[in-house]
């Protein structure tokens, strides 16, 4: 469901290589694609795009934190040792909740306001896209898919690294098998809330999405230790050139965020 809103704008920005051309013009992209997703009318898109802007002004001080931490690991680059991983890990964890609080207030605002005529197509594609990560799971292996996200960040990784990926395959299947019972959780919770007195749904989708007790039982999880663990290992082994992909992603990603920062959506 987080993907539904496109409001993971750090995400968004992130995944884009050409994410600077799109900063201006961030609030249109969220509201054209949440719309299409939603199956809004035209009515409802256009005060989405109002509250689209006054929301991706709320979370920059969410976007800050992101920056700030990011500068951190920028400069442990070369001392992965040295990196306070428990405080990182626990800013960026309160930024997440507070600025998916902001997110999924004004998202629960228009899913509360779906028609029933809007609601069929929402939830089947909703249904659609959780029948397709099913097969996704046992398609390809999850190792071999997250060692396509770290060479994202590190250029291609060693033998060693690889291995030391491919050992965490039974923790990863577990992680992504857990994240799809959350999401088909979710997708049922969702059908109970359009069963209930309109008035009710806005408050109940809000506490559907915001709630972070599936998080905190992965983040407990055996499998999350092991993989963290592991990518931490993979880390450790980088080389140079390893080194100096990472510290030009994240400066790119760091001069996206400056330009996010300082873009006035608002106005």
């Amino acid at each position: 469901m987080k993907k539904l809103f496109f409001l993971t704008p750090f995400l968004l920005i992130i995944s884009c290589s050409l994410g600077s051309l799109f900063i201006g013009k961030l609030d249109w992209l969220i509201t054209y694609k949440t719309a299409d997703r939603l199956g809004l009318y035209v009515k409802q898109e256009d005060l989405l795009r109002e509250d689209v802007k006054k929301l991706l002004d709320e979370i920059k001080p969410e976007a800050k934190i992101l920056k700030s931490q990011l500068r951190i690991i920028l400069r442990h680059t070369d001392n992965v040792d040295g990196l306070p991983k428990k405080e990182i890990i626990t800013t960026l964890g309160q930024a997440y909740k507070t600025g998916n609080q902001k997110v999924f207030a004004t998202l629960a605002k228009y899913l509360a306001e779906l028609t029933e005529k809007q609601q069929k197509p929402f939830l089947a594609t909703i249904e659609k896209q959780i029948k397709k990560n099913k097969k996704k799971i046992n398609k390809k292996k999850q190792h071999e898919k997250f060692i396509d996200k770290c060479e994202e960040f590190l250029g291609e990784l060693s033998p060693t690294q690889k291995l030391m990926i491919k050992k965490q395959q039974p923790h990863l299947l577990q992680i992504s098998t857990f994240l799809l019972q959350h999401k088909e959780y979710q997708y049922k919770e969702i059908k109970e809330i359009y069963k209930r007195d309109p008035s009710q749904r806005q408050q109940l989708f809000i506490k559907l999405f915001t709630d972070t007790t599936h998080l905190k039982k992965l983040q407990n999880s055996e499998s999350y230790k092991n993989v963290s663990n592991a990518v931490f290992g993979v880390l450790k082994k980088m080389t140079k050139k390893q080194k100096e992909h990472l510290q030009d992603k994240l400066n790119f990603i760091d001069d996206l965020l400056e330009s996010f920062i300082e873009h006035k959506y608002n106005d």
